[in-house]
């Protein structure tokens, strides 16, 4: 994902960057880790979808999958 290059280019430049710059460099990694997590979670939400579609009626697995939804979105909520 971008967080990849980010994090290459933030090693490849240490010493290089103004320190706004390394902040900017550090937000955008934050920000993108946490597009990856509601994406994860948003395709476990998906299967769950999915099993029950097809006539799976496991609580567990709603529960977990809610949970797993939930910490995602209250981590994209917080503050980088």
């Amino acid at each position: 994902m971008f967080f990849d290059i980010l994090h290459e280019a933030r090693e490849a430049g240490k010493g290089w960057w103004s320190s706004s710059q390394m902040r900017q460099i550090e937000v955008a990694i934050e920000q993108d880790k946490k597009i990856a997590a509601l994406i994860k979670a948003l395709g476990a939400a998906s299967n769950a979808l999915r099993s029950y579609q097809y006539g799976n009626s496991a609580t567990d697995l709603a529960q977990s999958t809610a949970d797993f939804c939930d910490a995602a979105i209250q981590s994209a909520r917080t503050a980088p």
